[in-house]
């Protein structure tokens, strides 16, 4: 797949730009693997006037001889460092985004499968608000907002659950 291409599927359907994720370097090298995949693929290796207007030709100049690409092992490898920049960026992101979101979903069942009231509270406070007798504070009713303070200071967003 274009390099390209992939980047619009990856800002429409989970915004996220991976141009922005890697050096310009990477990119404008995954887009040489593109040109030189689709000659290798499509041309059987042989360069047409096409291939010779793009900027990688003028990159890759010195693996042309004739008509013909020779990739040596170290631009192969260079090439695949490229890819590797690229997924453990992807990876990396990923990572982030999932452990925030496991954060506010843990935040999210904590603080609101408590109830809204203190109907069913075990600990004699009989104030209403967030997390219901505020069990889920220490010292109980929020007294030190020990647990509150936490999720503040963390950043967390906590859907139906507002300071």
């Amino acid at each position: 797949m274009n390099i390209g291409k992939a980047n619009n599927h990856y800002k429409k359907a989970l915004n996220i730009d991976l141009r922005n994720l890697i050096s310009s370097d990477c990119w404008n090298n995954l887009l040489d693997i593109v040109e030189i995949k689709n000659t290798i693929v499509h041309n059987n290796g042989m360069i047409d006037k096409r291939f010779r207007n793009t900027p990688t030709y003028t990159k890759i100049a010195s693996m042309i001889e004739g008509n013909l690409i020779f990739l040596t092992p170290q631009i192969i490898q260079s090439y695949f460092n490229d890819v590797l920049e690229l997924i453990t960026s992807v990876t990396k992101y990923y990572n982030s985004l999932y452990e925030n979101t496991l954060h506010s979903l843990i935040a999210n069942f904590y603080f609101n499968s408590h109830p809204l009231n203190s109907d069913n509270c075990t600990c004699g406070w009989r104030g209403t608000g967030a997390g219901g007798c505020g069990e889920v504070f220490s010292g109980c009713g929020g007294d030190d907002g020990g647990d509150l303070e936490a999720v503040r200071e963390s950043g967390l967003r906590v859907s139906g659950w507002e300071d």
